[in-house]
C-alpha cells in the first residue's frame, strides 16, 4: 500500500517537467529558484519520510553513505531524512573544532514536574505532550530549566546527551561576546563594519553599523528565504555553498565566502530596515569582526570568554569552512542541556554553572528596561526574535530550533527539531506552550 508521501512524490515527479517548461517559457525571474527546488525535492533523502524517532535508533551504513553523497546546503535545508543525520552529526560532514568547558560531565539537578506536559498553549487544542508527539511537529528534544533545575524534558527524536545543530540560536553566543566587547570599550556599536574590517572598505558594508548588523537592519540583500536558499545565483545560496566547500550550483566554480560577502548590494530602496532578522551572513560577519579584534579564531574566543568558564556536559562543537573560519553563525552543535546553560547566563541561577561572572554585572538589569538605556549598554549586543510585554524573550532557529528565556522567573526552555525550511515570521506553536508553562507554574 502506498503512503501519502509516496503518492505525493509520484504526483510531483509526473508534473515537474511541465512546471519547469512553463516557467522557462514565461521567463519568470524566479525560474532558477523554482527549478532548483523541484530538483532538490525529487532528490532521494530530501523528503521527511522517516519519523524523528529514527535518530534514536541510529542510522544504517547505507543511509549514512547516502547522506554523504548528497551533502549540500540545499539538501540540509529540505529538512528530510538526510537532515536528520546532519542535525546531530554535522561535524562528520564538515571540518570541526571543539570548544572546551571549564568542567565536563556536569549534570543539572532534576526536579521534574510532569504537569507541565499537560499545559495547553495559547490558541492550541492539545497538550504539550500530545503536540510534541505529533509526527508533523518534528520536535526531537525539549528541556525546561527553572532556578537552575531541570523541571521538564522530553526526547522523542534524540538522546538526552546527543548533539544537535543550533542554527539561529547561535546568535546568542555571538551576542554574549559582543556584550563583553561593548563593556570593555573594544567596539562602538554605532561605528561602521568597515572600521573593524578594513578589507570591507568601499563595499556596501561601509554603510552598515555594528548596531544595524546586530539588529538585522543592514538594508542588504541577505534575508534568508526559500527563494534565496534555492536560487543558485543569490548571495545566500552562494555564501552557504562556499562555506560548505561546495561549488556554486549555477557556475560550477568554488567560491570564497568572504569574496561573496564583499559583493553584496543593498535592497532596492536602500533603507536600513529590509533584512528580516539577523541572518547567517550577518552573524558570520560579526564573528569575523570578533576574530579581527582578538586576533584569535572564534572557537578560542568563545572558549576564553564564555564556554571555558562553564560547567557543562561536554565540549561544544563548531564546524569550519574550508579556509578554517568557524561556521558560528548557525552550525555549532551541543547537547540540549548545554544549550540551556548558555541561556542560563542571562538568569539569576547562573552561579550554578560557573564560578566566575561571565557577563557584565548590569546586563540583566538593563535587559529588563524598555527605555533609558545608555548608548554603550552591553544589552545592545542582543537582538531577540520577540520580546514579550512581561520581559520574556525568545529566539528561533531555522528548521525548528527555539529558545525561551524569562529572566524574571529564572526560566529557560530549549527545543531542537528537524523541520523543512519555515520562515521565522510564522508564529511558533512551541513558544506558546513554553510561555504557558512559565506563566502557569512559575
Amino acid at each position: 500500500m502506498k503512503t501519502k508521501q509516496s503518492l505525493a512524490r509520484g504526483t510531483l515527479m509526473a508534473n515537474v517537467g511541465a512546471v519547469a517548461t512553463a516557467i522557462r517559457i514565461a521567463e519568470q525571474p524566479d525560474a532558477r529558484y523554482i527549478e532548483q527546488k523541484y530538483a532538490q525535492i525529487l532528490n532521494q533523502g530530501a523528503e521527511p519520510l522517516l519519523p524523528v524517532s529514527a535518530s534514536l535508533q541510529g542510522f544504517s551504513l547505507e543511509q549514512i553513505r547516502h547522506a554523504h553523497k548528497n551533502f549540500s546546503p540545499k539538501q540540509f535545508v529540505m529538512g528530510g531524512n538526510d537532515a536528520l543525520i546532519y542535525n546531530s552529526y554535522l561535524n562528520r560532514f564538515l571540518p570541526s573544532s571543539f570548544v572546551n568547558p571549564a568542567e565536563s560531565n556536569h549534570r543539572l539537578a532534576r526536579s521534574i514536574n510532569p504537569l507541565i506536559g499537560e499545559v495547553i498553549g495559547k490558541n492550541q487544542t492539545c497538550s504539550l505532550n500530545d503536540y510534541v508527539s505529533l509526527p508533523e511537529s518534528r520536535v526531537q528534544g525539549l528541556i525546561i530549566v527553572q532556578a537552575g533545575k531541570v523541571v521538564f524534558e522530553l526526547y522523542p527524536g534524540m538522546k538526552a546527551a546527543q548533539n544537535h545543530v543550533w542554527m539561529g540560536l547561535s546568535s546568542l553566543a555571538i551576542s554574549m561576546v559582543f556584550a563583553q566587547f561593548i563593556d570593555e570599550g573594544k567596539i562602538d556599536i554605532d561605528r561602521s563594519i568597515s572600521v573593524y574590517l578594513p578589507e570591507f572598505r568601499n563595499t556596501e558594508w561601509d554603510r552598515v553599523s555594528i548596531r544595524q548588523a546586530i539588529n538585522g537592519t543592514s538594508g542588504l540583500n541577505i534575508t534568508p528565504t526559500q527563494q534565496t536558499m534555492f536560487d543558485p545565483n543569490s548571495y545566500m545560496s552562494r555564501f552557504l555553498a562556499a562555506q560548505f566547500g561546495r561549488p556554486n550550483a549555477y557556475t560550477g566554480y568554488q567560491e570564497n565566502w568572504l569574496d561573496i560577502v564583499k559583493q553584496i548590494k543593498r535592497e532596492r530602496g536602500g533603507e536600513a530596515a529590509t533584512e528580516q532578522g539577523v541572518g547567517p551572513i550577518t552573524r558570520a560577519v560579526l564573528a569575523y569582526i570578533a576574530e579581527e579584534i582578538e586576533q584569535l579564531p572564534w572557537t578560542q574566543i568563545f572558549e576564553n570568554r564564555i564556554w571555558g568558564n562553564i560547567k557543562a556536559e561536554a565540549p561544544m562543537v563548531v564546524t569550519l569552512a574550508p579556509d578554517g573560519t568557524a561556521l558560528s553563525h548557525d552550525f555549532i552543535l551541543s547537547s540540549i542541556e548545554d544549550a540551556a546553560r548558555v541561556a542560563m547566563l542571562l538568569c539569576p541561577s547562573w552561579p550554578i554553572i560557573t564560578d566566575t561572572p561571565v557577563l557584565p554585572a548590569k546586563l540583566t538589569q538593563d535587559m529588563r528596561k524598555r527605555t533609558g538605556l545608555a548608548r554603550n549598554s552591553a544589552s545592545h549586543a542582543f537582538n531577540f526574535d520577540k520580546v514579550y510585554d512581561d520581559g520574556a524573550r525568545c529566539l528561533q532557529g531555522y528548521f525548528g530550533q527555539g529558545m525561551y528565556i524569562d529572566t524574571k522567573r529564572d526560566y529557560v526552555a530549549v527545543y531542537f527539531s528537524s523541520q523543512a525550511f519555515e520562515p521565522l515570521s510564522c508564529p511558533s506553536k512551541m513558544m506558546e506552550y513554553l510561555r504557558a508553562a512559565a506563566n502557569q507554574f512559575y
